[in-house]
């Protein structure tokens, strides 16, 4: 099983999460939003479908799967 994440609004990580189905994005300066978003993931670390989707994603974004990604990208690009 997966655990969600909480990620700052600033980082590219943010791109990727979405509130409420695999973690939380936070100012982070906001302390309280912070803290919410903690409260929140304690809960839905229990949650099952959260932590799978949160899996899910992670393994979607895994180093071998970008590097074998931006390989093709370079491959394709060499070719045009």
């Amino acid at each position: 099983m997966g655990l969600p994440v909480i990620v700052s609004s600033s980082c590219g990580a943010a791109e990727i999460v979405a509130p409420d189905v695999n973690g939380w994005v936070c100012d982070a300066e906001d302390v309280a939003g912070i803290a919410r978003a903690m409260h929140q993931a304690s809960g839905a670390a229990r949650d099952e479908r959260t932590g799978e989707a949160a899996r899910a994603t992670a393994e979607r974004y895994g180093l071998d799967d970008m590097a074998a990604k931006l390989g093709e990208l370079y491959a394709s690009l060499l070719r045009a």
